[in-house]
């Protein structure tokens, strides 16, 4: 059975992933990269569908998800409302730098992660 997880990327609220409690965007970091982020106290698993809102701020980071968990399974990250709440990625350098968004660790991989409705865009 499928799991609904918030993760609100502006927010620096600690949480479960309940609508009322979202993760952040180091928790989220760290739900697919232990050794990122807080911890949110929650592991993966096959089916999870990760509603996301908010900005995306990634100053000094090369990547959104940094894959270091073994899953036989899927995970669906997905804009929670495309049209009001859509994903937007800052950086304080030339965006052109931003060489990937998701990077497999050697030795560990999410079988089939989806990203949906995912938006680029910079604010101007």
């Amino acid at each position: 059975m499928s799991r609904n997880l918030y993760a609100n990327f502006s927010s620096t609220v600690s949480g479960t992933g309940a609508l009322s409690s979202p993760f952040s965007y180091s928790q989220i970091r760290n739900y697919f990269n232990p050794t990122l982020g807080d911890d949110c106290g929650i592991i993966p698993e096959d089916g999870d569908i990760i509603n996301s809102e908010g900005i995306i701020n990634i100053i000094d980071i090369d990547t959104i998800f940094s894959i270091k968990r073994n899953l036989t399974g899927k995970i669906i990250v997905k804009v929670k409302d495309l049209i009001t709440l859509p994903w937007r990625i800052e950086s304080a350098d030339n965006i052109n730098d931003i060489i990937y968004l998701i990077k497999n660790v050697t030795d560990y991989t999410i079988s089939d992660l989806e990203i949906r409705d995912f938006i680029f865009c910079q604010n101007s």
